[in-house]
């Protein structure tokens, strides 16, 4: 669950959905209050991982060496903080960038790459911790 939500109320909950421009970077502090892992994976960007919480150490982590990542793990009772930069997405090529045909928002999915999350619900996918976040544009002004 997200925020309380799932499947389809997760994916449309405005509070659950980051929102923003070109080279504004959000925040996003990902918390486990289950028993079992999952490992929350983001379309279109990868994220920084900032910091970490473990439920056996209890103290929070400042990561020293902040690593890109793709996919990141969420054990039992963790919290991770994770920037998301709100970059041109990798997929899209150079000469391509900002889009001209594709109208913004741009919409890339966020999932849980854990099979138990996506087939929630008597097996319906998607269902579980699913969401999206969307990149708004390119300000006036702002270099591309």
């Amino acid at each position: 669950m997200i925020n309380g939500l799932s499947g389809y109320d997760s994916a449309h909950d405005e509070a659950t959905v980051p929102k923003g421009y070109l080279g504004e970077p959000c925040l996003i502090r990902t918390m486990n209050v289950g028993l079992c892992t999952h490992g929350p994976h983001i379309h279109g960007n990868h994220v920084f991982a900032l910091s970490d919480v473990h439920a056996a150490g209890g103290g929070v982590i400042c990561n020293t060496n902040v690593l890109e990542l793709d996919t990141w793990m969420l054990p039992p009772l963790g919290r991770k903080d994770v920037l998301l930069p709100f970059e041109k997405p990798n997929e899209i090529p150079a000469k391509a960038w900002p889009p001209k045909e594709e109208p913004f928002p741009l919409l890339y999915p966020m999932h849980c790459h854990v099979e138990m999350s996506q087939t929630a619900s008597g097996g319906q996918y998607p269902q579980g911790m699913v969401t999206h976040w969307e990149m708004l544009g390119v300000k006036r002004g702002v270099a591309v």
